[in-house]
């Protein structure tokens, strides 16, 4: 799936999120997401208007999956919240990079919500040695598991997206790619590695500074981008080199 990660580019201001909501219905992205943090990220003055009303993500996802069409996820970091997004049907979730090896909180959301659920972590700063910790710790949960490759960096030599391909041959799980680089070309180069999801965040097209921004797609360019990596994932083939006809006039 490509998937559009509103994340917290909504500023806590519900004329963004039907916004967001409206035109990411009109694209070819497969799901979107937004994040949910733990109370006390919004005790911090930069982040206290960023919190919304729990009705409000109920519309979020129902926008989603019955207007739109497409699957609702959350990158949920309040496990108090994990009934509301239950009850909202969630399609899938996404645990942030900081709870990775938060044994209690993983332990808990595969506890408590529907097994036929994917939830997909996010390896963020983590090492291949705290990756295999992690997947021997939840062997028996492998089957719904799946890993983002991110780095936490803007830069694109930091990218490496190599290690999807390592990590896909290494672990048998089903890696993703997540985009934090501001060259967001890489979002096409990573198709090659051929991700099991794709994750985009968006953000407005004003001027204004969000969490997300360095590294997000204008939603004015978000159907673009969404049709374009699509268009790039059936470049990628099979493999296989066959006899096929000319089809290019004056080429030999």
């Amino acid at each position: 799936m490509i998937i559009a990660e509103i994340g917290l580019n909504h500023m806590g201001d519900k004329n963004k999120v039907d916004m967001f909501c409206n035109v990411l219905g009109e694209t070819d992205f497969d799901a979107v997401t937004v994040q949910v943090r733990e109370a006390e990220f919004y005790e911090n003055p930069k982040y206290c208007d960023m919190v919304l009303a729990d009705h409000v993500y109920l519309k979020i996802a129902n926008q989603i999956k019955s207007a739109n069409k497409q699957k609702f996820g959350v990158a949920l970091a309040d496990i108090h919240k994990l009934g509301l997004f239950e009850r909202a049907d969630c399609d899938f979730y996404k645990i942030l990079s900081k709870d990775f090896l938060n044994k209690n909180f993983v332990r808990h959301i595969f506890k408590n919500i529907q097994p036929d659920k994917q939830v997909i972590f996010s390896t963020g700063t983590s090492s291949h040695e705290d990756i295999q910790f992690f997947l021997s710790e939840n062997g028996s949960e492998l089957h719904r598991i799946g890993l983002i490759h991110t780095q936490l960096t803007n830069r694109a030599e930091e990218v490496n997206l190599k290690v999807i391909e390592t990590l896909r041959k290494e672990h048998k799980v089903p890696i993703s790619f997540g985009n934090h680089c501001d060259v967001l070309e890489v979002l096409y180069a990573a198709q090659s590695f051929n991700p099991e999801h794709s994750f985009v965040y968006i953000k407005g097209n004003d001027d204004c500074p969000y969490p997300d921004d360095l590294h997000a797609v204008p939603i004015a360019a978000a159907a673009a981008l969404s049709e374009k990596i699509k268009m790039v994932r059936t470049s990628i083939g099979t493999g296989i080199k066959k006899r096929m006809k000319n089809e290019i006039e004056g080429q030999e």
